[in-house]
């Protein structure tokens, strides 16, 4: 395939995990969320950095007291392997 084509290929996959972790934390299924990690990945998330079950608990707590509300705005996807990401 394409460099290019390829690019925006998994551009378009990692919104779609970006997506389906948005949907999870709204919806508190920490297994969809869960299913948004590898499994040594590290969350470097506000006042949480550590391990995704790690996260799950903390996230957990933290979400029961939010009101849940979709809204994704502008996403900047950083290619790089292991560094990679939504900004």
């Amino acid at each position: 395939m394409d460099p290019k084509l390829q690019n925006l290929v998994d551009e378009a996959e990692i919104r779609q995990v970006h997506i389906r972790y948005c949907r999870g934390i709204d919806r508190m299924d920490w297994a969809l969320v869960r299913s948004c990690y590898h499994p040594d990945a590290i969350d470097r998330h506000g006042a949480y950095e550590g391990g995704v079950e790690g996260f799950i608990e903390w996230a957990a707590k933290t979400a029961a007291h939010l009101r849940k509300y979709d809204a994704l705005h502008r996403q900047s996807v950083r290619q790089g392997g292991r560094q990679g990401g939504i900004c």
